[in-house]
């Protein structure tokens, strides 16, 4: 059963300041690939730096790497780009599309209402030596924080450069009052996947960590110790963990998305479908992305169990 909403392919925005290591970010994700495959939108292909080996195929504009995934350079006609992707991809593949340090990120999430594609959240990579905005050009300093203001995931790179001045804290990290997102610390633009794209609750068996549970209204997830944002050292991922929910259960939409409301915020992504108790014939496609949740009516059940079935996705 494929929805239109799943003919569309979901589009993750990556924006940041230059240096901040937004392809580092972009080449982990390459080469880790993911359950439903992945496609890169960049402006210039070499700065992704991949290796000979990595790649299977290359002409003037666009890449095959060996595990299946693409990459697309643009040369500043973004619309034009992801119209051929469209002719090249599987509904199923989720892109990213980097987005110039320059530029405004709500503009460029126009992009996600390309014919054949759907916005799905933006990540922006900021250096974390930079965060307190030392150094930087008055007009550097005001791009960079409209960029973090806009961030529904906020990857703070290049905190081992800190050394033991980690920040232990999410607004001692931001220090910007306007940013409600998700923070994740990391090195060299490593982040898992499933951290910033999600999972279908039928793709999480990709992930030997998911734990399966009965979902009802008062399920939480248990919070980390010492509640921080997601750490990694130089050459490790941040942990995180995957719940997958399901219950036959209806719920009216009113108390659940009072539920999406009270979830932890170490919740950074979720993906499913919900059956709500006001219009049972028709299954609720649900997505997360941060602090922001989306729960539309699409196709009818069918033949299908009517059934909510969830992935969570959180550090």
């Amino acid at each position: 059963m494929t929805s239109q909403a799943e003919q569309l392919r979901p589009l993750t925005i990556v924006g940041g300041s230059e240096g901040s290591g937004k392809s580092s970010l972009l080449r982990h994700q390459l080469l880790r690939g993911s359950c439903r495959g992945l496609a890169v939108v960049v402006s210039n292909l070499d700065s992704l730096q991949l290796e000979a080996s990595d790649i299977v195929s290359r002409d003037s504009t666009h890449m095959t790497l060996a595990n299946g995934s693409m990459c697309w350079e643009t040369n500043g006609d973004v619309t034009t780009t992801l119209a051929t992707m469209r002719k090249h991809i599987a509904p199923s593949t989720h892109v990213m599309l980097e987005a110039r340090h320059d530029v405004s990120l709500r503009g460029v999430a126009g992009y996600g209402y390309t014919p054949g594609y759907r916005l799905d959240g933006i990540v922006v990579v900021a250096d974390a030596k930079s965060l307190n905005g030392a150094d930087m050009e008055p007009a550097a300093l005001t791009r960079m924080r409209n960029h973090i203001d806009n961030a529904e995931i906020l990857v703070i790179n290049k905190v081992d450069l800190l050394g033991d001045r980690r920040p232990q804290s999410l607004r001692e990290a931001i220090g910007s009052p306007k940013h409600n997102g998700r923070a994740i610390q990391t090195c060299r633009g490593r982040v898992p996947s499933p951290l910033l794209l999600g999972v279908r609750p039928g793709e999480a068996e990709c992930e030997d960590r998911a734990m399966p549970a009965s979902w009802k209204t008062s399920f939480r997830p248990p919070p980390k110790r010492g509640a921080s944002p997601a750490t990694a050292g130089e050459d490790e991922e941040p942990t995180f963990r995957v719940w997958t929910l399901s219950t036959t259960e209806p719920i009216t939409a009113h108390d659940f998305r009072h539920w999406v409301a009270h979830l932890p915020p170490t919740i950074v992504r979720a993906r499913g479908y919900a059956l709500i108790a006001d219009d049972r014939p028709y299954r609720y496609r649900f997505d997360l992305v941060g602090p922001h949740h989306h729960l539309q009516r699409d196709t009818p059940w069918g033949d299908h169990a009517a059934e909510t079935r969830l992935a969570l996705v959180g550090v």
